[in-house]
């Protein structure tokens, strides 16, 4: 019979079936609020990229501005839902 301690000690701490791995609540704090800051960083690099090319090329109703913003959206949307369903 072997010994179960003997098991925990052989395994990888940084595997995904490490049951301290688990332990921390602070883990998914730190996922999702870095997720969220992510998140408000490509919209407002969107909206930032939309109002130079708008002046850039002096169009009179803005375009760029808030097609590159929802584009922008949507990508941060995309990225901030695959890292709130990643197990």
């Amino acid at each position: 019979m072997e010994n179960p301690e003997k098991n925990l000690q052989n395994q990888n701490p940084n595997s995904p079936d490490d049951p301290s791995r688990n332990q921390n609540p602070w883990g998914k704090y730190a996922r999702y609020s870095a997720a969220g800051i992510q998140m408000g960083a490509v919209i407002l690099l969107g909206l930032w990229a939309g109002i130079k090319l708008d002046s850039y090329f002096n169009v009179s109703p803005q375009v760029f501005t808030p097609v590159l913003t929802f584009l922008s959206f949507g990508g941060a949307m995309y990225y901030f839902f695959s890292v709130v369903l990643k197990k």
